[in-house]
């Protein structure tokens, strides 16, 4: 069998295919960073291109196909590897220019001695026995939103650190996460953690976001009342985060051994640790109903699913009818005030968001920086 398959490689002269100019599910190699300051080959395979811009995508991939007799998998890196590899956010190959979006099947299996792995924002999925066999594989840091798939992956190595970082790119400073494992969450004054443009940690020395749960519900104001929240949260806690500047990768990172449990009693946040189904529950007798935050507020969510990594808040309507829409309470960061007139405006007839007329001295309305929004 070893002479038959020694046999094919000189016949074809080379495992991986040569790759022709805009021609797809193409093998290539391309450098990426080891332990920080090395490299290391790394194959990929094209998905797309388009040649008009000299762009596509790729895969990591390992040099896999059928043998006659089994499947034969190659690592896309050299399997003695030793350390933590960088995923880049884009390869270069043949002119192009290829961003990263997936880790193919086997794509690091086997590779024991890797210990550490950083997957950039870029990469959306992540195929099975992606990290078969890698013994010694102890920290993985990844999307929010992929963490939970790393974690499923069959047979890989109990025991891993997962750290999850988030990027909003968007004015927004709110956002509802579901944590994917045991997590540290660090006080607002504590010295933070991100990722840079090319996967390098980074001390952040701003103030780190706060974290909230939702405890209670006032069906009176229609309000809902937070506690902020530190240190080490359970896996699949729903969680609120305030005070994001845009683009900057906060990591979260797994739960410390020397930091104390958070509280995280009689939360209304429900994490999300699948796609979830929400919002079906449109009968309020049957005594809750659900909400999604969108811009600061909490609106009832119409029937259909949220991703994984999110969360969502669900309360008792104690058989009364659910509102359309809850407020945070406890934060300005909402958007969402009560109203201090300034001097250079004058608010003669105003409108709360249930269309309730109010003076200008008390009710909620609207406030966009100086603008006050107005019937």
């Amino acid at each position: 069998m070893k002479q038959w398959f020694l046999s094919l490689i000189l016949l074809t002269g080379s495992i991986l295919p040569a790759a022709a100019d805009d021609d797809e599910s193409v093998l290539f190699t391309a450098p990426i960073t080891l332990n920080g300051n090395e490299t290391v080959t790394c194959s990929f395979l094209v998905n797309t291109q388009d040649a008009t811009t000299k762009t596509g995508t790729a895969f990591v991939s390992s040099d896999y196909f059928d043998h006659p007799f089994h499947e034969v998998a190659y690592s896309a890196i050299d399997s003695t590897t030793a350390g933590v590899v960088t995923i880049p956010k884009t390869v270069t190959y043949n002119g192009y220019t290829y961003t990263v979006t997936k880790i193919n099947q086997y794509g690091f299996s086997d590779c024991r001695r890797l210990t550490g792995i950083i997957i950039p924002a870029t990469v959306k999925s992540i195929d099975n026995y992606a990290f078969m066999n890698c013994q010694r594989l102890a920290e993985v840091k990844a999307p929010m939103d992929l963490c939970l798939t790393v974690a499923a992956q069959d047979n890989a190595a109990t025991g891993i650190r997962y750290d999850a970082y988030f990027r909003t790119n968007s004015t927004k400073d709110t956002l509802t996460l579901c944590l994917p494992q045991d997590s540290y969450i660090a006080p607002t004054t504590e010295t933070g953690l991100y990722l840079d443009d090319n996967g390098e940690e980074q001390t952040y020395t701003g103030t780190m976001p706060t974290a909230l749960i939702c405890t209670g519900l006032d069906h009176e104001s229609q309000t809902v009342s937070t506690r902020e929240v530190s240190g080490n949260i359970p896996a699949g806690t729903g969680i609120i985060l305030i005070g994001i500047p845009k683009e900057v990768n906060y990591i979260i990172p797994a739960a410390k051994e020397d930091a104390a449990a958070a509280d995280v009693s009689g939360n209304l946040l429900q994490g999300a640790t699948t796609r979830q189904y929400i919002g079906g529950n449109t009968d309020d007798t049957k005594g809750y109903a659900d909400y999604i935050l969108q811009d600061g507020i909490f609106y009832r969510s119409s029937e259909g699913y949220i991703d994984a990594g999110k969360a969502f808040l669900r309360v008792p309507t104690n058989g009364t009818t659910a509102a359309a829409r809850l407020f945070l309470g406890g934060s300005e960061t909402t958007g969402i005030i009560t109203p201090r007139q300034p001097s250079s405006v004058r608010i003669q007839k105003g409108y709360d968001l249930l269309g309730r007329k109010v003076s200008a001295s008390k009710g909620i309305i609207i406030s966009n920086h100086s603008k006050y929004f107005v019937k």
